[in-house]
């Protein structure tokens, strides 16, 4: 549930961790929904990296508008994707983090 991701996350930030990382899973068919993220995000001062299933730009700038300080792309790029659409598409989200 939701506000036991945000529980987590809290504890995380109280025990002094740099950053919290929601996952979604290698490969995943899609990301950690943007409503998750900006739980997290405006529920911790730590920053929230979020990765496993971001395979489109818009999922990106999605994510990043949400609050994900940090992207983790790793599939898309192993098939190829290029990184520039990505970092292109999250740009201009970076003054709403």
């Amino acid at each position: 549930p939701p506000d036991e991701v945000v529980r987590h996350a809290q504890a995380a930030a109280c025990l002094g961790m740099a950053a919290v990382y929601l996952e979604a899973g290698s490969g995943a068919a899609a990301p950690v929904p943007p409503s998750l993220v900006r739980a997290v995000a405006s529920a911790t001062p730590i920053p929230v990296v979020v990765g496993g299933g971001v395979r489109r730009p818009s999922e990106a700038a999605a994510l990043a508008a949400a609050g994900a300080r940090f992207l983790v792309t790793g599939t898309a790029h192993e098939r190829g994707l290029a990184v520039r659409p990505f970092t292109d598409a999250v740009r201009g989200t970076a003054a709403l983090v």
